[in-house]
């Protein structure tokens, strides 16, 4: 009896070490609440975006400059519905916090700014953000699909590739800036896709 008790002692030993094994190899182990949380954004999602901005200014694909805000990349898919969107990139190399309040272009019967979020029922869906896309003191920002974006809602005419749009970007501090979005094809920035997990729900499936 005394030996199947020490037998059975061991085995217990045994399996809570296996155990603590594959907790210590499991691959969200030790991962930080902040990285982990969808309204958080973490230091190596940072960085990355850092590193865009860097690659767009080494390129020279800085749309424009307006005070201590830069405008990088910006670009536009092909529609394939009655809506449209713009993206790109804020920088903001300055000490002041400023926010992306609005934008217009001729391109559309009206021009929001929109994010992609989960919505109570579980299905991602575009949101207008009425107070503005906020652009902290020496962050970036950056809208892509699946995520931020500037929606052109009911569009005049198409978005064709190869064509552009003219979009004013308004700021709450540093004024008004024009720039022009030149038009991909349907899969234009597909590199910075997959911001969400689900699809977007829109009026006509662009975001």
């Amino acid at each position: 009896m005394r030996r199947f008790l020490v037998l059975a002692g061991l085995a217990v030993i045994v399996v809570v070490g296996a155990i603590v094994l594959l907790r210590e190899s499991s691959p969200d182990h030790g991962q930080s609440m902040d990285t982990m949380s969808g309204d958080t954004m973490s230091t190596d999602t940072m960085s990355g975006d850092a590193s865009m901005a860097d690659e767009a200014l080494a390129e020279g694909m800085v749309a424009a400059e307006l005070g201590d805000l830069q405008i990088l990349a910006p670009f536009a898919r092909a529609s394939a519905g009655a809506n449209g969107a713009a993206y790109f990139t804020i920088r903001n190399t300055g000490a002041t916090d400023d926010v992306l309040v609005s934008a217009r272009a001729s391109v559309s019967q009206a021009v929001e700014l929109h994010s992609v979020r989960m919505d109570d029922d579980g299905v991602m869906a575009m949101m207008p953000l009425a107070d503005g896309i906020p652009v902290a003191a020496g962050q970036i920002v950056v809208l892509a699909p699946g995520g931020l974006h500037v929606m052109f809602v009911g569009l005049n005419d198409p978005l064709t590739e190869g064509g552009s749009v003219s979009l004013t970007l308004v700021f709450r501090d540093a004024g008004e800036t024009t720039i022009t979005v030149p038009v991909g094809d349907l899969g234009a920035g597909m590199a910075m896709d997959g911001n969400t997990d689900g699809d977007a729900t829109t009026d006509s499936g662009d975001n």
